[in-house]
């Protein structure tokens, strides 16, 4: 029994003496056992003790030669133990688990996902579904899937026709299968910034702040607004048209309308209102307003946090029960400030990483680690309510599904019990509760991509350098970063890009055949991503242009061949919504490796 492979880290763990033999029908009960089931027959239903009955979740695993005792106070604690259970009959193929005794709790009271749905990818229900399962499994219990468009609203089909929408019908069947894992499915509409969707079409423009378009801060011209208009009435009668929608089909009490990064507030229609009362006192009336909404619908309402700390003086003027999601995704975030001016304030708060997946093609292990133990250091420091890890989607969500995993894992185990992390085996159990115990070669081939996308001195805001190789004709700001990597050979990418495919070479993938190919799929855009930058960043000015005729053909014949197999695996976990948007990128950058020569 290799304790270094549960996630999360239990708290205390007593060895025993004996063995406890179980049969096939008692391994399925456990496996199968889903939340207020009946115990399996073999556990015993005990009280808890004293000293562990005011801590989170807390119970007590007491596994002996002839019986398992489970001791605890609480739906969820039993849940939990039965969780820990379950992983350690993944260890057992002989049908015998070592006695022992586990004492456990949760160190925070959420420990939180949130998917993105909204840019590109729409996940399948049974992709969802997969995912609620492996997430229940390491102990998580609430989950976001942030919209922006991606909810078949009635009255709304031009907007979502073409993204292949989750529906009514889908949204409490997620519901009541996050219910039974232990999971609590939390709606999330943005209701402020990032609502490009919406205002690009002409019937929307009279709710958006800037409907000519705008300028943005890093001085490009943006001709869709992204924000909606604070000043306007037509702005909340819009959002009270969704929230009527949406908010009745879930059961959780919480709603997180978004409101970060509104780029042009206060540039447009709402910009003489700003000048009069104040850029931070509009924002704050508007939060208020959304309160009210969501109030009057039966949710307590969540926001993000990114400009109320540019305006701390805020929060003590806003309802006392919102609660507050501050985010922040390199791993020299600042969350120790953060976290203490919204813990002076006395609000309620949750404090959100990332898996540092998007942006990047394999992963930026180094910074998601990093993030990811800055944030849970705060959480835990200030009193949060909980931590969450985020998986974003910006430029097409072109990471395969298991990118963010390592993310997923490493959150998981911080949520729950952050002072043993060090204790974890990341890629045995990575190997054990995604790609099955007997491919230990795809965890360890999958570290070495993540691994790819951190080298020493090399640190770029959410990508990584292969990551903007595949996009940045496709967002201008990312090509002004490239200067400073003059010269910059991929030594590091190729060294680890090359063990990770000897390793894929060497493995028959068996029952993991997508995972084998969703892996593999990443390691050649990754190789493709690093030719291609490795001869931008020899070119005297980084462009395409300055770059062989030959050599220029060569990566667009590669590339295409690519995007098919990117095409395939898409649609194996994605709904087809969203592809040709995605897919579009990578073409654009063939017909200019194309176009140049």
């Amino acid at each position: 029994m290799n304790l270094s492979l549960l996630v999360p880290q239990p708290q205390m763990v007593r060895s025993g003496s004996g063995n406890f033999r179980f049969d096939r029908d008692f391994e399925d009960q456990v496996r199968s056992y889903l939340f207020c089931d009946t115990l399996p027959e073999g556990i015993t239903e005990l009280s808890l003790p004293h000293e562990l009955r005011t801590l989170p979740e807390s119970y007590r695993l007491d596994i002996r030669p002839d019986k398992i005792l489970l001791a605890t106070e609480s739906k969820s604690g039993r849940f939990a133990a039965m969780t820990t259970l379950k992983q350690l009959l993944l260890q057992c193929p002989g049908a015998v688990l070592p006695c022992m005794t586990i004492d456990d709790w949760a160190l925070f009271s959420i420990r939180g996902v949130m998917i993105d749905i909204s840019r590109s990818r729409v996940p399948t229900m049974n992709t969802l579904q997969h995912m609620i399962d492996l997430l229940s499994l390491l102990k998580y219990n609430q989950l976001q899937l942030y919209m922006e468009h991606t909810f078949a609203y009635k009255g709304h089909e031009d907007v979502w026709k073409d993204s292949s929408p989750l529906t009514e019908a889908e949204i409490r069947g997620l519901d009541l299968y996050c219910l039974r894992r232990g999971i609590e499915l939390v709606p999330n509409q943005n209701s402020l910034g990032h609502m490009e969707r919406w205002l690009a079409h002409p019937a929307y423009k009279q709710y958006a702040e800037c409907p000519e378009g705008f300028t943005d801060s890093w001085g490009f011209f943006r001709p869709v607004s992204t924000t909606l208009a604070p000043s306007c009435r037509e702005s909340f009668l819009f959002l009270e048209g969704l929230y009527d929608q949406l908010l009745p089909l879930f059961s959780s009490r919480l709603f997180n309308a978004g409101g970060d990064e509104p780029l042009e507030f206060g540039m447009g229609r709402s910009r003489m209102l700003c000048e009069r009362e104040g850029r931070d006192n509009v924002y704050a009336a508007f939060l208020d307003r959304l309160h009210s909404l969501a109030a009057e619908r039966g949710k307590r309402l969540m926001v993000w946090a990114d400009i109320l700390q540019k305006y701390p003086h805020l929060l003590k003027d806003l309802p006392e029960d919102m609660i507050f999601v501050d985010w922040g995704y390199q791993e020299d975030h600042p969350f120790d400030d953060d976290c203490r001016n919204l813990a002076e304030s006395g609000r309620d708060f949750i404090v959100c990483s990332g898996t540092s997946a998007w942006n990047s093609i394999g992963g930026r292990w180094g910074n998601c680690r990093g993030n990811i133990r800055n944030a849970a250091a705060a959480a835990l420091k200030w009193g949060a309510l909980g931590i969450m890890v985020s998986e974003w989607g910006d430029n097409g969500h072109m990471q395969q599904y298991p990118i963010p995993m390592p993310g997923y894992f490493l959150g998981a185990a911080t949520a729950w019990n952050p002072e043993a992390i060090d204790l974890l085996d990341l890629s045995g159990a990575l190997s054990l509760l995604l790609f099955g115990r007997e491919q230990k070669v795809l965890a360890q081939a999958l570290m070495l991509l993540e691994e790819a996308g951190s080298p020493n001195g090399v640190k770029i805001h959410n990508a990584s350098l292969p990551g903007i190789m595949l996009f940045d004709h496709h967002l201008p700001h990312y090509r002004s970063l490239l200067a400073q990597y003059a010269g910059y050979d991929f030594s590091f990418e190729y060294e680890q890009l090359e063990k990770a495919e000897a390793l894929l070479a060497s493995v028959e993938p068996g029952e993991t055949r997508i995972l084998y190919d969703e892996i593999r799929f990443t390691a050649a855009l990754m190789h493709f991503a690093c030719d291609l930058g490795h001869l931008r960043l020899q070119a005297p000015h980084f462009l395409l242009s300055e770059i062989d005729t030959a050599a220029r053909v060569k990566l667009a014949d590669r590339l295409e061949k690519l995007i098919i197999e990117y095409r395939r695996l898409w649609l194996l976990r994605n709904r087809p919504g969203g592809l040709e948007e995605s897919a579009g990128i990578l073409e654009e950058l063939v017909r200019l490796l194309r176009k140049q020569g």
